[in-house]
């Protein structure tokens, strides 16, 4: 939302509305949240912001953490386009690869990247060849 008398935001305040208590929320930079410790279900949490001339403004947002799909060694494999497809045919969610945290139960997630410098990041991931997969 965009305010024709914005004066400059200087207090952001994250709280949960509703979901897990033992939800862990830390804010690594003013504006942003990083969430740990999630369950299943649903969760709303609520930003407020105040600027310089005390005016304050909030919005929701629901965040909904879905059941694994893949329990143990049934990964097929059948990825969405929003997903990574790891060696083994396991299926996480894209923003996850080169997060450097493996999420793959093979690392495969990892595995491939190479960091240039804070805030950069790219995955090389090499796959065989049409011809050479018919061999």
């Amino acid at each position: 939302r965009e305010s024709i008398d914005d004066q400059g935001i200087i207090h952001y305040e994250w709280a949960l509305v509703h979901g897990q208590p033992s939800v862990d929320m830390k804010v690594p930079q003013p504006g942003t949240l990083q969430l740990s410790h999630l369950q299943e279900g649903a969760y709303t949490f609520q930003l407020t912001v105040t600027d310089t001339s005390g005016q304050r403004s909030s919005d929701n947002i629901t965040v909904t953490v879905l059941p694994a799909k893949h329990k143990g060694t049934g990964c097929t494999g059948v990825c969405s386009r929003y997903q990574f497809t790891c060696d083994d045919g396991c299926c996480i969610d894209i923003t996850f690869a080169c997060d450097r945290e493996v999420q793959c139960p093979d690392g495969s997630d990892e595995a491939f990247c190479q960091n240039f410098g804070p805030g950069r990041k790219t995955v090389i991931h090499v796959a065989e060849s049409t011809a050479q997969q018919r061999t």
